[in-house]
């Protein structure tokens, strides 16, 4: 079912000191219909899922997004993730794909996305069912880990990526220097890990098949500690209780709720320090529609036909 939102939500305004347009606005119900399809199918099938990173916190903070932040992140247990690769792709909406690092050869990272198309689109369906926004949408999902608690341990897990993303970034650097560098990478690899790389097939997606490995090397029987392993390659230590994540709590966001780790406040320093503090610095490339946007742009000038009212009124308000 659709979700259902006042017109007055859909115009533009000021929110805690930071304008949001009409198109964000627009942009986020879209995306709040894509969390619509993955929470009916985590439900369907006693998935748990949870907000992460900058949707976390928004529901903390802000009771919502995030004003300067354009995009949803949630979070699974690893366990919880794994079957939803396996069941997702069978039961997502026509339109909608899961996409990771095997269906994609040249993905960056262990996170997967689901999304609701992969091109700008202005069928009046597809508008309609996404509240007038006609970009593709799409929605991250991270990986929670078990993470040693055991120093030696743990010190060894993260020198092993460090080592993977060294040689994934030197193989990505295509010239004679990189090369250099990746082959003596690759060989630390393979001792370390006691595997073979095969230099004839796509050297990114298995490292990164790799990393992902090694992130999800523990399980709850080795540790008391949870959280994203990656982070601690440029963030510090993230080991977190897993008593953090065991229940779930929800959380106003925006005109529904989502559930959030009742560990929230301890992840949340984790990962900002005193987040009550606002940064009202945009992350990435804000808004992520701007090369969409152009693209359509584009388009509609060859095209127009297609530059109806409706869309006039999407681009113009």
């Amino acid at each position: 079912m659709k979700l259902q939102f006042d017109n007055d939500y859909f115009k533009g305004g000021e929110i805690d000191g930071f304008y949001v347009e009409p198109l964000m606005k627009r942009t986020w119900a879209a995306q709040m219909e894509v969390l619509a399809v993955i929470d009916d199918i985590c439900r369907q099938y006693n998935i748990h899922y949870f907000a992460e990173w900058g949707t976390l916190l928004g529901a903390v903070r802000h009771q919502g997004f995030i004003p300067w932040d354009d995009d949803m992140d949630i979070g699974m247990l690893r366990e919880d993730m794994l079957r939803f690769q396996r069941i997702a792709p069978e039961v997502l909406p026509e339109g909608f794909e899961l996409i990771n690092y095997n269906t994609e050869p040249d993905w960056e990272n262990v996170l997967i996305r689901v999304m609701n198309g992969k091109h700008v689109c202005i069928d009046d369906d597809y508008l309609d069912r996404f509240h007038d926004c006609p970009f593709a949408i799409g929605i991250d999902i991270f990986p929670i880990d078990y993470i040693p608690d055991n120093q030696a341990d743990y010190d060894m897990q993260i020198h092993l990526l460090e080592m993977l993303y060294a040689a994934k970034n030197a193989y990505a650097q295509k010239d004679v220097v990189g090369l250099a560098n990746a082959r003596y990478y690759g060989v630390k690899v393979e001792e370390a890990l006691n595997v073979k790389l095969d230099e004839t097939k796509n050297m990114n997606q298995q490292l990164i098949r790799l990393i992902d490995a090694v992130s999800a090397m523990y399980g709850p029987q080795d540790t008391n500690s949870m959280g994203i392993p990656l982070r601690a390659l440029y963030a510090g230590d993230q080991r977190l209780p897993k008593e953090c994540y065991t229940t779930l709590i929800l959380s106003p966001f925006e005109n529904t709720e989502i559930p959030i780790p009742i560990g929230y406040h301890e992840i949340l320093e984790n990962y900002y320090g005193d987040y009550t503090k606002e940064d009202r610095t945009p992350g990435h490339d804000y808004p992520f529609y701007t090369e969409q946007k152009e693209i359509l742009q584009r388009y509609l000038s060859q095209n127009p036909l297609a530059y109806t009212d409706r869309i006039k009124n999407i681009l113009e308000q």
